[in-house]
C-alpha cells in the first residue's frame, strides 16, 4: 500500500505508513491438538501451531506429578495449559490459559497380569547446570510380557533432558538451569495386547541461588470484571492470593463498577520449592492486572472466540467444528452461521488453509445480534491423488500430418496440405517449447511415432488454398518413447527455422 499526500511549497511533510497492528495471541492461534491420556493415565501433551506450553495442571482429584491415576471406566480428562505467546503477537511473552480435553480409557482387568509396575523408582537429586544420573530400571516392572516397548514421556523438557537405553534398561536424566521438583514418566507397553504400565520418577534440582519472584515466573493469571480470579502458574506453589501486601487470603475481589477499566495489583504467597537456598520458606510476589468494567458493555471480537475441532478432510471438505467463549456462566458455545470456503481441492502434501467462520455474537455485547468473521488457519491432510495418464486433460483438436520423409529444414515446398487426421494435444493456441517431453493422443491412446521422425501440426485441415496462403508451419521432431523432442516454427516469410 502507498499513501500520497500533496502539500504546497515551501512546506515539507514527512510521512510513513503506520505499522500494521499485531494480533492478540489466544487459544485459537495456539490450536492445541492431539492431546491424549492412555489407560495408565500417562499424558501426551498436545502440539501447537504457535506458542509454547510453559506448564499444565488439572482440577481432577487424582492428578499429581503430571499424570492421572488409572480408572475403572472411560473418563473425560481436562488439562489447563499455560501457553507463552510467541513473537509476532501484541502480547508476546504473556501466558494464556487454554483448556484441552481427552478421554482416558479404562484399563482392561487382565492388563495388570500382562504388565504392571513393581515398586517405585526412587526419587533423584541433582544440581542444576547439567548434572546427570543414570538409573537401572530393569527391576521396576513385572508381568508375563516378553515383547514390549519402553518409552520416556518428558513433559518438563524446559527443566530436564532425558534419554533411554532400552537394551540395557537404563534411563539418564540431565538437569538444566532451573531448580525445583520435576517429574517424568517411564511407560512399558506390551506389543501384542497394548497393555501398559508406568513409573513416575521425581527429580529435585538444587541450586545455590535464592528463589525470588523472577524465578517464580508467575504467568497466566487474570481478574474478571465481576471480580472472579484466575490463579497464575508458578515454579513454586501459590498458597494464598491477597489484595494487599501481607493481607488476608481471598478467593475473589469486588466487581469493577467504576465505568472504565482499572489496574488492580494482587499479591501471592509462593512456597519456595526444593532446590533453593531458601527452600520451604514463603515469598510474596505481586502482579498487576487490568480489570474490565462490570457495567460497560464490551464489543465482541474474534479474540473472545475459541474455535475448536475445525478440520479439513482428506477429500478437501471443511468441517465446522465448534466455537466457544468464556461468558458469565463459564465456557459457553457460540453459533457458527456459516464458513467459507466449504471445500478445497485435494492436495498431495499437508497444506495450511485459511477458512473464515461467520459467528453470531452472543448477548451482553455492544454488537449483540450481529455476526463477526473470524479466520482460522487449518492444516489440510495429504490425499492419495492418482497420477494423471499421458492422455488426460488433452482436449484440443489438432490436425497432424503423416510421418514425412522430407527434410524439414529446407524451404522447397510447403507441407501444410499433408495434414490428415485429428489428434488431441495441449490446450494452447500454438505449439511451443513446453511441448517437449510430451505426447500426442488419438482416441485416448498415445500416437506411435518412431524416434527421429517428424510431422507437421496445425489447427485447420490442409487444402491447396491453405498450402498456398499459409506462411507458418509447426514441426514436431520426436525422440524416444513417442515423446516430442523439439518444436520448430517454420517461417515462410523470412525462410527461417526457429526452435521454440
Amino acid at each position: 500500500m502507498s499513501t500520497k499526500i500533496n502539500v504546497r511549497s515551501p512546506y515539507y511533510l514527512s510521512y510513513s505508513e503506520p505499522p500494521e497492528p499485531l494480533p492478540v495471541f489466544n487459544c485459537s492461534y495456539a490450536n492445541a491438538v492431539n492431546f491424549s491420556v492412555d489407560e495408565s493415565g500417562t499424558i501426551s501433551l498436545p502440539t501447537l501451531d504457535y506458542g509454547a506450553i510453559e506448564s499444565y495442571t488439572s482440577a481432577a482429584a487424582d492428578f499429581s506429578n503430571g499424570t492421572f491415576d488409572e480408572v475403572s471406566s472411560d473418563t473425560l480428562r481436562t488439562l489447563k495449559l499455560t501457553i507463552i505467546a510467541p513473537e509476532g503477537f501484541s502480547n508476546q511473552g504473556d501466558g494464556i490459559i487454554c483448556e484441552v480435553t481427552a478421554t482416558q480409557p479404562l484399563k482392561p482387568v487382565d492388563c495388570p497380569t500382562v504388565v504392571s509396575p513393581s515398586g517405585s523408582i526412587p526419587s533423584q537429586a541433582l544440581n542444576t547446570g547439567g548434572s546427570s544420573v543414570t538409573i537401572d530400571y530393569s527391576s521396576y516392572f513385572t508381568g508375563t510380557t516378553s515383547d514390549f516397548t519402553d518409552y520416556l514421556i518428558n513433559n518438563n523438557g524446559s527443566y530436564l533432558d532425558v534419554s533411554i537405553n532400552s537394551t540395557d534398561e537404563e534411563i539418564t536424566i540431565t538437569s538444566k538451569s532451573t531448580a525445583g521438583v520435576f517429574t517424568i514418566q517411564l511407560e512399558r507397553i506390551d506389543n501384542s495386547t497394548s497393555c501398559s504400565a508406568k513409573q513416575t520418577i521425581s527429580t529435585t534440582l538444587t541450586s545455590l541461588a535464592t528463589f525470588n519472584c523472577t524465578t517464580a515466573n508467575l504467568l497466566g493469571g487474570a481478574i474478571a470484571a465481576d471480580g472472579s480470579l484466575t490463579t497464575p502458574s508458578s515454579i513454586g506453589t501459590i498458597t494464598a492470593t491477597k489484595e494487599t501486601s501481607g493481607g488476608a487470603s481471598v478467593t475473589s475481589i469486588a466487581a469493577n463498577n467504576t465505568g472504565s477499566d482499572i489496574s488492580v495489583t494482587l499479591y501471592y504467597d509462593v512456597l519456595v520449592p526444593a532446590g533453593y537456598s531458601n527452600t520451604g520458606s514463603t515469598i510474596e510476589c505481586n502482579v498487576t492486572y487490568t480489570q474490565r468494567s462490570n457495567i460497560i458493555t464490551p464489543t465482541f471480537t474474534c479474540s473472545d472466540v475459541d474455535l475448536d475441532d475445525q478440520a479439513i478432510l482428506v477429500d478437501g471438505n471443511v468441517t465446522a467444528g465448534v466455537a466457544k467463549y468464556y461468558g458469565p456462566n463459564g465456557r459457553e458455545y457460540l453459533t457458527i452461521e456459516s464458513f467459507t470456503p466449504t471445500n478445497f481441492p485435494q492436495v498431495s502434501e499437508i497444506t495450511r488453509r485459511d477458512v473464515t467462520y461467520t459467528i453470531e455474537v452472543p448477548s451482553g455485547f455492544t454488537n449483540t445480534g450481529s455476526t463477526i468473521d473470524c479466520e482460522e488457519r487449518i492444516k489440510q491432510p495429504a490425499a492419495d491423488i492418482p497420477v494423471a495418464g499421458p492422455c488426460d486433460n488433452k482436449n484440443q483438436i489438432w490436425y497432424v500430418g503423416v510421418n514425412n520423409p522430407d527434410d524439414y529444414t529446407t524451404f522447397d515446398r510447403k507441407n501444410i496440405a499433408a495434414v490428415t487426421f485429428l489428434v488431441n494435444a495441449e490446450d494452447v493456441l500454438a505449439p511451443d517449447g513446453s511441448w517437449e517431453g510430451k505426447t500426442l493422443c488419438y482416441n485416448g491412446s498415445v500416437i506411435n511415432i518412431p524416434n527421429g521422425n517428424h510431422t507437421y501440426i496445425r489447427k485447420t485441415k490442409g487444402s491447396f488454398y491453405a498450402q498456398q496462403s499459409t506462411q507458418f508451419e509447426y514441426v514436431l521432431v520426436f525422440g524416444s518413447a513417442n515423446t516430442i523432442k523439439a518444436v520448430y516454427l517454420k517461417d515462410w516469410n523470412t525462410r527461417q527455422l526457429r526452435r521454440l
